[in-house]
């Protein structure tokens, strides 16, 4: 037994050694001169920011927060602050079950004001084409009755949109930002 428990501490501690030796070259940019190990459990990585023309619609499943506000973007210049907010809801994006580049949404229906919270599911589903985000919104899963059409912000790394929402029964303009919600990547 004895022989046994020096034989696990002797291996133990080889890779141990290894594992630091690994490590200092990497910190100090020295040839490597054993085979690498994938990370452990306590390393993070941190994904690059993708431009606003390399996001994809894996990109944009998840949960996401939405806020309205009255009236249209400024052509060719988003804003950064737009007006009071007079509408919010919940997008969950996945991917849709029947073209695999598109995405389909779930959305809770829009609350505005002081109005009560109404129930029910209002359904989303478009494409991520050339940065640009275009959605058909549908409260019964038949009509069409609003369309969607976003941008990602400049420095939001895939996880800000800003565009309009435009009512098909009243060609009605809201502006919205899209955030993604923390913890969804």
């Amino acid at each position: 037994m004895n022989t046994l428990f020096k034989s696990v501490i002797s291996i133990a501690w080889f890779a141990f050694i290894q594992s630091a030796s690994a490590q200092n070259n990497l910190q100090t940019g020295a040839p490597a001169n054993v085979v690498s190990t994938p990370p452990g459990p306590t390393t993070v990585v941190t994904a690059a920011c993708p431009a606003p023309l390399e996001i994809t619609t894996a990109h944009v499943y998840g949960l996401w927060q939405v806020s309205f506000f009255d009236g249209p973007l400024p052509p060719h210049n988003q804003a950064d602050t737009p007006s009071k907010e007079s509408a919010r809801t919940t997008i969950l994006f996945e991917r849709h079950p029947e073209h695999t580049d598109s995405l389909r949404g779930a959305m809770k229906p829009i609350v505005s004001g002081n109005a009560s919270p109404a129930t029910g599911t209002v359904w989303l589903s478009g494409d991520l084409e050339d940065g640009e985000l275009i959605l058909d919104e549908s409260a019964d899963g038949v009509r069409i009755s609003a369309v969607w059409v976003a941008h990602p912000t400049r420095n939001g790394c895939g996880k800000v949109f800003q565009g309009n929402r435009r009512l098909a029964d009243s060609d009605a303009l809201q502006t919205f930002t899209m955030t993604k919600a923390p913890g969804w990547r």
